[in-house]
């Protein structure tokens, strides 16, 4: 047993260590509201989690960016995450575009992949992208130029741009070809009709069309019999969850009190600190199991990594509801009990299954407990064993 403590906890001080390692000169911001005027640089990676990001100076390195607003009218020299309400990229950026939002907005120059999810997509007319689009989302518009091939998951899909390669698409309402749209490669599509293509539109490879029937009487019977399924394995989730709050907060009042005022009060901080556990763990993971330190030191890592994932989860439910109470009471402080927990659990489950703005809350408010988790664990475990 002690060698397996040793173990884990070596392996979260690799991750924590390897913080300021991979983010060595790295800026990192959590405040209300994020402004890098134009003119002003940061020679180095850029991390911020702000209620509005506004980016219009230029970054040497990446730039990683969560919160409800993201604005960029600078430049990125290497890659950018974004992840919020409204994401709106006017500037440039160098490298890779990996975004999150509920209205994405690509208007200029990209030098490599766009990897999206939300609810609209719109590359506007003159952006270009050098690489692949790859996109999911309720509706995608590719005004600008792709250089690369396209992949798009959506409702609505309208192509009315140039695409240097192939377009695979699978629409669920409606898909259509612009007539400024050009496509030098193949076309494939999947979705209950044909495309509708506007004249004047050219595409130089092959189409392939694949039919999505409409669903019959027992097509919808299934259906029916799935959703049910569904929702019953939701179901044992979410009493798995509160169960699992319930033991926590009766095995672990204090900490969890502490954890959950430092999250409340420090909500900004706590989500950087979490971003970064977030994307370091992983590679703290990789480089233990690429070292002569072995596989059982991967392994060990993998298992924390996933725990703190769930904790970080159901610590999230139990912050929610005991902030909402703490709203509703009018009271000073925050109570912590299981009947705060289960109401957050609940809460949490819900809001998290709305779109884009829900899932958007519940992962920002999921990092933010995992950092303070780790930065428990770092304490408790690390500084005294």
């Amino acid at each position: 047993m002690k060698n397996i403590k040793q173990t884990i906890a070596l392996v979260f001080a690799v991750a924590i260590v390897l913080v300021p390692a991979m983010a060595q000169g790295a800026e990192l911001k959590a405040v209300r509201d994020y402004t890098l005027q134009k003119g002003d640089a940061v020679a180095s990676d850029l991390y911020v989690a702000a209620q509005t990001n506004v980016v219009a100076g230029e970054v040497s390195g990446d730039l990683a960016a969560a919160g409800a607003n993201m604005l960029l009218t600078g430049s990125v020299e290497g890659d950018l995450f974004a992840a919020g309400g409204t994401v709106e990229l006017l500037g440039v950026v160098g490298d890779d575009v990996r975004v999150v939002g509920g209205t994405i907005t690509i208007g200029n120059a990209v030098g490599g992949d766009v990897v999206a999810a939300g609810g609209v997509l719109h590359i506007i007319s003159g952006a270009t992208v050098a690489g692949d689009v790859i996109v999911a989302g309720g509706q995608v518009i590719i005004d600008g130029t792709v250089q690369g091939s396209v992949k798009v998951a959506a409702g609505e899909v309208t192509i009315n741009g140039t695409v240097g390669k192939d377009v695979s698409v699978r629409s669920d309402k409606q898909f259509s070809i612009g007539r400024s749209a050009k496509i030098d490669g193949n076309l494939w599509y999947k979705a209950a009709d044909a495309v509708i293509v506007a004249e004047g539109a050219v595409i130089q490879g092959e189409t392939k069309f694949e039919k999505v029937e409409r669903p019959t009487r027992v097509d919808k019977r299934a259906g029916a019999a799935m959703v049910a399924m569904v929702g019953a394995v939701a179901l044992l989730k979410l009493i798995a969850a509160m169960l699992i709050a319930v033991l926590g907060v009766t095995l672990f009042r204090k900490g969890i009190q502490s954890l959950t005022k430092t999250v409340a009060d420090n909500f900004g901080k706590e989500m950087v600190r979490g971003f970064v556990v977030l994307i370091v763990c992983p590679a703290a993971i990789i480089l233990a199991f690429m070292s002569i330190i072995g596989i059982g030191l991967g392994i060990a890592g993998i298992l924390l990594y996933t725990l703190l994932i769930m904790a970080a989860k159901v610590l999230a439910g139990i912050i929610v509801g005991t902030v909402l109470v703490k709203m509703i009471k009018k009271a000073s402080a925050y109570e912590v009990n299981w009947q705060n927990a289960v109401i957050g659990v609940f809460v949490f489950q819900v809001v998290g299954m709305i779109p884009i703005v829900g899932w958007l809350f519940a992962f920002l408010l999921l990092i933010a407990s995992l950092g303070s988790i780790s930065m428990m664990l770092y304490q408790k475990v690390w500084l005294k064993r």
